[in-house]
């Protein structure tokens, strides 16, 4: 998830974020900024602040705390599980993959980091 929550960090300082979410309207980037213990807009300041990935992990080496393999853990099951305990959330997700996705892939697609593992192609 960091390596995509930098590159919408950087769409959102260039003004070229188009139709995807950053920060607080974005429940997998508060999930990554609460598991890193850093807030939305230090997080953006110290993107704008890397000229460069390994730049944006030295920003986080010093100013995010330290994540255990414990909270890696706990930080993808609650991706996996994002939005899938209700009813309508199961929906918008099987309505997505019948319209996106080629009948042969779509049993692979069973959380939304499966769709967005899908979309930047992973999931082939």
């Amino acid at each position: 998830m960091l390596p995509r929550t930098i590159d919408k960090a950087r769409a959102a300082i260039a003004g070229t974020l188009g139709e995807y979410k950053y920060g607080e309207s974005s429940d997998f980037d508060m999930y990554l900024f609460e598991t890193l213990g850093v807030d939305a807009e230090s997080f953006l300041d110290g993107v704008r602040r890397s000229p460069d990935d390994d730049a944006v992990l030295d920003w986080l080496h010093a100013n995010a705390r330290t994540v255990a393999s414990r909270d890696d853990e706990r930080l993808l099951e609650t991706l996996e599980t994002d939005g899938l305990d209700s009813d309508a959330g199961r929906g918008q997700l099987n309505t997505w993959t019948e319209k996106n996705v080629p009948t042969a892939l779509r049993s692979r697609i069973q959380s939304w980091v499966d769709m967005l593992d899908f979309v930047e192609g992973r999931i082939h």
